[in-house]
């Protein structure tokens, strides 16, 4: 019997350990200098979402946001899981924080392989949400402004041929690079973070990513276990990196997909403050 009730407290608390890594929201703090950063933007927060997997967090979400005071909202894809999609949690977090500041989007994996992602861009416009595609849209304060450009999800990638890689990756460059401005803060937005040296290459000046769902379980002096697109021990799953004189901000994600788990990998709100060099 003694055993026994061991045993039930030790599964009791891993159970409860597993429902607070999955459930529990982190709030991550980032701040990127520049001297593209003119003084009217000095101090302009960023809010960064990415994979929700259409999780409902029952409010908590929409709490954590708003106590972050964002002047924009970026949300780099896989609002919607196409393994259970559920259109309206996504749309219900997203009606709820356009209210707090502007919001823009780019389609990840999960929504570029949905046949729901036609109702889910019409109902996301609808809530007055800047969707990218392959285009920029310029955000003016005060005297000066904000390029953001925004590339959807190549999802076929895992289609082609390495010949055929190279090329798609050759389009994305250019696309990037057709829609860059001289003298403006150049943001990307974008799901895949295992690109980052094209994008350096194009001169980002900072890149939002997400899809690595921060490894899935983190480990001391480890890091990320797995990543989709980079496999076992991947490079890229968290924090803020640099390359030549770009900068790339990954987001661990919010929700779940395939495999149903977070450990010591919590969901997270990443907010990344702008200052002037």
């Amino acid at each position: 019997m003694r055993k026994l009730l061991v045993i039930m407290c030790v599964v009791v608390i891993l159970l409860f350990f597993c429902l607070w890594q999955n459930n529990s929201i982190v709030i991550s703090q980032y701040e990127y200098t520049s001297n593209k950063v003119s003084p009217a933007m000095n101090g302009l927060r960023i809010v960064h979402l990415s994979d929700l997997h259409n999780k409902d967090f029952k409010g908590r979400l929409v709490s954590s946001i708003k106590k972050q005071q964002p002047d924009l909202i970026v949300i780099t894809g896989d609002l919607i899981d196409g393994h259970r999609t559920d259109l309206d949690v996504a749309l219900k977090l997203v009606q709820e924080v356009v209210q707090f500041a502007p919001v823009y989007f780019v389609t990840g994996n999960h929504e570029e392989k949905s046949n729901m992602y036609p109702e889910l861009y019409s109902r996301l416009k609808a809530c007055g949400v800047n969707i990218l595609a392959n285009q920029a849209t310029v955000v003016e304060i005060q005297d000066s402004g904000l390029n953001i450009i925004g590339l959807p999800d190549p999802i076929h990638y895992r289609h082609l041929k390495p010949s055929d890689v190279k090329e798609q990756q050759e389009i994305m460059k250019r696309t990037i690079q057709a829609n860059m401005a001289e003298d403006m803060l150049n943001i990307l937005l974008v799901h895949r973070p295992e690109f980052f040296a094209l994008y350096a290459e194009c001169n980002i000046d900072l890149a939002f990513t997400g899809h690595a769902h921060g490894g899935q379980i983190r480990l001391p002096l480890v890091g990320g276990l797995l990543a989709p697109g980079q496999g076992f021990f991947p490079k890229y799953t968290n924090g803020l990196h640099t390359l030549n004189n770009s900068s790339m901000v990954i987001s661990r994600g919010l929700g779940n997909s395939v495999f149903p788990q977070r450990l010591f990998n919590r969901p997270e709100v990443v907010v990344v403050t702008l200052k002037n060099e």
